[in-house]
């Protein structure tokens, strides 16, 4: 019986290449959504998730929406860029 050798398969020139994840993309009509990570407490978490399920909405609409309603008529400076002072 034949032994399963994956060691020729593993060698770098049969490797894929590299994947790159491009989040911020631009479209025909400007900018589209950004996929960003951010950290919550366990149980708002389970409150969004809970939420989410009972409106038959997806999590990210419920925390699109939370975020816009605090946000809301809220106006914020640009952040200054990383250019150094001038002396």
């Amino acid at each position: 019986m034949a032994k399963n050798d994956f060691a020729d398969d593993l060698k770098a020139r049969n490797k894929p290449k590299t994947v790159e994840y491009h989040y911020r993309k631009q479209g025909k009509n400007g900018r589209k959504k950004d996929i960003v990570t951010y950290s919550l407490l366990p149980a708002l978490a389970d409150k969004i998730e809970r939420w989410a399920y009972h409106a038959r909405k997806d999590r990210s609409e419920i925390v699109e929406a939370i975020l816009q309603e605090a946000l809301k008529g809220k106006d914020f400076d640009p952040i200054p860029d990383d250019s150094p002072l001038e002396l």
